[in-house]
């Protein structure tokens, strides 16, 4: 039976296995899980740890692969386990003190999990008023783990007393680890709610301008082109060419001088040697405005024209967020009707089977990044890259 089992049932000395079949698809099962999270969540690491922007989410991800790792890194013991019957092979029975260090390592995942939504929220719906930092969100790795280290004391109490345990104390602490899910799980909910609505409204409102993209550039072209003849004729002139709008946007700055006569007649009073000095600031002068005329300029500002949202991503940021919860909903539902099961004294083999796919949600995280964000895709082909060098 896997660890997860015994968090359900007082200790005991033995153990009851599963027959040769399910024994067998739990061996194919738990190997899975290691071939594909091991890599997996250590490319997840790789990848953010050599991110220059150490931002809080990067910090969260990499909080979360670290303990998705150490859950499948820790599986080997389950292989072992079920493989026993198989081979004749006598393997120590230490789920009882595995059982500790593998709840805790769970519970801080689920957490983080939930740390990680906040933190969406608080980037995507929040963007000018942030609260999670990269020193909150360190702080709040820390708050995971001990939060679920608070959540699982109960089962230290009972591992440590044996079968002199209360009976009661299963209870309180099978309650813990619901309260803790449950607060997890409406946390996740509740924020990738808002953050999938706030995405929505954007791509809504990014619509209308995106389809006037090209009417805007013909206008504001126009009368830019309009501006600057206005401006060359009245600089040609000797004319002052003073701003008489409020249009945020800055073509040059044209400076202006006096008129010829009045340089001349002033050179003329001026002795040689002055002479020369005003000629030069006036070659000085002209070529700044020469420069000024030809220096390129922005017709547009820069939120103008660009497709801020597409129903593309509208579609692709929907699938991410179903496939995600979908996933740590489905994998740890098993497991949590079991506990209510077991707290009301009902006993169902094929929940006891069901509730091992808990694991499977620390093993798919990087195939759902994979699919979901295009930059990871990229990153990952540049490690594979530099790999292949090696």
């Amino acid at each position: 039976m896997d660890a997860a089992y015994l968090n359900t049932t007082p200790v005991s000395t033995s153990v009851v296995r599963p027959g040769r079949t399910e024994t067998t698809i739990l061996l194919v099962y738990f190997l899975l899980v290691v071939i594909l999270g091991v890599p997996g969540n250590c490319l997840i690491l790789r990848v953010y740890w050599g991110k220059t922007n150490k931002s809080s989410t990067n910090v969260l991800i990499m909080g979360l692969a670290l303990s998705d790792l150490i859950v499948c890194l820790t599986r080997p013991y389950d292989i072992a386990w079920y493989s026993a019957p198989l081979t004749s092979a006598d393997v120590p029975n230490i789920y009882s003190r595995f059982d500790c260090w593998n709840n805790t390592i769970i519970g801080t995942s689920i957490l983080i999990t939930a740390v990680i939504a906040v933190d969406r929220y608080d980037c995507i719906c929040r963007p000018n008023r942030r609260i999670m930092t990269y020193a909150r969100a360190r702080k709040a790795l820390f708050a995971a783990l001990s939060a679920s280290v608070a959540a699982n004391t109960p089962l230290y109490v009972h591992t440590y007393l044996g079968a002199d345990a209360p009976p009661p104390l299963i209870v309180v602490m099978n309650a813990l680890q619901i309260m803790v899910f449950a607060t997890a799980l409406v946390t996740i909910l509740v924020f990738y709610r808002n953050v999938y609505l706030t995405i929505r409204k954007h791509v809504q409102i990014g619509a209308a301008p995106a389809r006037s993209a090209q009417q805007g550039r013909t206008a504001l072209a126009s009368l830019a082109i309009a501006t600057v003849s206005a401006m060359m004729f009245m600089h040609m002139n000797g004319l002052s060419a003073l701003p008489t709008s409020n249009i945020d946007i800055k073509l040059f700055r044209v400076q202006t001088r006096l008129s010829n006569n009045r340089e001349t007649a002033q050179s003329s009073d001026m002795p040689r040697s002055s002479r020369g000095v005003a000629n030069d600031e006036a070659n000085i002068s002209e070529n700044r405005q020469k420069r000024a005329l030809t220096r390129p300029f922005r017709l547009l500002p820069p939120h103008i024209g660009r497709r801020q949202a597409t129903p593309t991503l509208q579609r692709r940021t929907t699938a991410m967020l179903f496939i995600t919860s979908v996933v740590f909903l489905l994998s740890w539902l098993p497991y949590w009707i079991f506990s209510l099961c077991n707290i009301f004294g009902v006993n169902s083999d094929l929940l006891l089977y069901l509730l091992n796919l808990l694991y499977l949600n620390h093993a798919v995280n990087p195939f759902i990044y994979g699919l979901a964000n295009k930059r990871f895709r990229k990153d990952c082909r540049d490690v594979f890259r530099k790999l292949g060098r090696c």
